[in-house]
């Protein structure tokens, strides 16, 4: 209203303060009387069909009377309020009287709110109450029917899952029973699934042992996983078999209740590394495994052995360098500065035990991981001391020979069966003076002014006329000059007495 009209009409007398009370009280009331007549929006919400209106317990019609009592006290408080302090109000300079009005006005919407809040809790309890007789009510027959089928498709997928593992899948029970096993399991047992579920362990397997089993099983329990590598026997099969298992504690309510486990067959596998294994320990040479660095990994017996070594663990421990003759040196089975990481084929001296040089022949060749990194290097030592000693026996002796037929005065020739010299002694280059290599490989008849007594000498002694002859023959000198010779011959037989 445009200021001054309240004035004027009080002026007027076309109303009092008691009746605008009176008003509002009326209106208040109204309203709470439509907003109890007005569906709640919760109970709009349905389920596609009609729901029957539950009627309200005694203590909860109380309850809501009480609630009436309540706000309808506080509303007439406050128009008895408003009603005493209009007039006062009125006599102020600044005309506060509408103030008890707006008091008024704000205690009959507040008691509105407060009426309409109440109804919806009311409402939701109920609505709450509805779902909990629901949900404890017996299920149909047809419900328990489709619940059944849903139980029954579940088996069959979890069964078909678990049967395309190409690994060995079974659930047991701490007391060894088995729950379920899939496709695979039963391949290995020979029986049918259901010859197998809720039979025991034992009754199938011979190893492990019922025994070995228990001892692990408190620790087991305790980490609720486990790893490794299962000998495992069947009693239909005395053929050992190994598995790489995983096994997963089964829980229910924080209690271990049994176990889940995994198995990949590695019996080839393992087979393949027995075999290398029994190789590597009866290799009659020396085998190692070492790091990059020189480090030995590994040393079959053979190598400890003629290392002088007591065991394997005492080789093992040595420093990378420790079996250099010199210290200084880089480690011998480690790689070397200008090694590319290939195959090695070489001649190496290490040092024994006992502080005594020993010659090997290595053969080996780098292992690099997928990464392309050099992880180790392999191979086999040879010792060949002895046949290096050998050597240099044969070499010093051939070397004594030599020595000894230069130093005869007179000229040995060998002449083979062909006629053909294979042998000249230095000697004749003081007596003819040419060298040996002009004579090695040509015959007798195609040397330049060839003696014939000299061949007629060759024949006799070869065809066995005589054992030992002699004859005086005429040879040049490269000079041009004739030498007046004197030879001796006889046969001369190998170590098999073959001419």
């Amino acid at each position: 209203n445009p200021p001054g009209t309240y004035q004027l009409l009080q002026q007027k007398r076309l109303f009092r303060p008691a009746d605008i009370i009176t008003m509002l009280v009326v209106f208040g009331f109204a309203v709470l009387r439509t907003r109890n007549q007005v569906t709640s929006p919760m109970t709009q919400v349905s389920s596609g069909s009609p729901q029957p209106s539950r009627p309200p317990h005694k203590l909860e019609r109380e309850e809501s009377q009480l609630w009436r009592w309540i706000l309808l006290f506080m509303v007439l408080l406050a128009a008895g309020f408003a009603a005493l302090a209009w007039e006062r109000l009125e006599t102020l300079p600044y005309h506060l009287g509408p103030l008890a009005l707006g008091v008024l006005v704000l205690s009959v919407l507040l008691a509105v709110y407060a009426y309409g809040r109440r109804k919806e809790v009311s409402e939701l309890k109920l609505l709450l109450q509805d779902l909990q007789e629901h949900v404890g009510a017996a299920p149909s027959e047809a419900q328990l029917d489709q619940l059944s089928d849903v139980i029954a498709r579940s088996n069959r997928s979890f069964k078909e899952l678990i049967d395309s593992f190409e690994d060995a899948a079974c659930a047991v029970s701490l007391d060894g029973t088995l729950r379920t096993v899939n496709k695979r399991v039963s391949d290995l047992v020979g029986l049918p699934y259901g010859e197998i579920v809720e039979k025991k362990f034992f009754d199938f397997v011979e190893e492990p042992s019922r025994g070995s089993i228990e001892a692990g099983l408190a620790r087991f329990l305790e980490k609720r996983h486990w790893a490794g590598t299962v000998r495992l026997r069947f009693k239909k099969d005395a053929r050992p078999l190994y598995f790489d298992c995983v096994l997963n504690a089964i829980v229910k309510s924080g209690e271990v209740v049994g176990a889940s486990v995994l198995g990949r067959d590695v019996t080839g596998q393992h087979e393949t590394e027995l075999r290398f294994t029994e190789l590597f320990e009866t290799l009659q040479e020396g085998a190692y495994f070492s790091t990059p660095e020189g480090r030995l990994l590994d040393a079959n017996p053979a190598l400890v052995s003629v290392l002088g070594y007591a065991t394997k663990e005492e080789l093992l421990a040595l420093d990378p360098g420790g079996l250099n003759v010199d210290p200084a040196e880089p480690p011998l089975l480690g790689r070397a500065p200008d090694d590319r990481g290939g195959v090695r084929a070489r001649e190496i001296t290490l040092r024994k035990k006992d502080v005594t040089p020993a010659v090997f022949l290595e053969s080996s060749r780098a292992v690099w991981d997928a990464a392309g990194k050099l992880i180790r290097y392999q191979g086999t030592l040879i010792d060949v001391t002895e046949r290096r000693k050998l050597e240099r026996r044969v070499l010093q002796q051939e070397e004594f020979r030599r020595h000894l037929l230069e130093s005869f005065p007179d000229l040995i020739l060998v002449v083979d069966l062909e006629e053909r010299y294979t042998f000249v002694s230095s000697r004749v280059r003081d007596l003819l003076g040419c060298e040996p290599e002009d004579l090695l490989g040509k015959k007798i008849s195609e040397t330049e002014d060839h003696s014939p007594e000299l061949a007629a000498l060759y024949h006799d002694v070869v065809s066995g006329v005589r054992i030992f002859g002699s004859a005086e023959y005429g040879a040049r000198h490269r000079d041009g000059s004739w030498r007046t010779m004197r030879a001796s011959a006889s046969q001369l037989f190998d170590a098999d007495a073959k001419l």
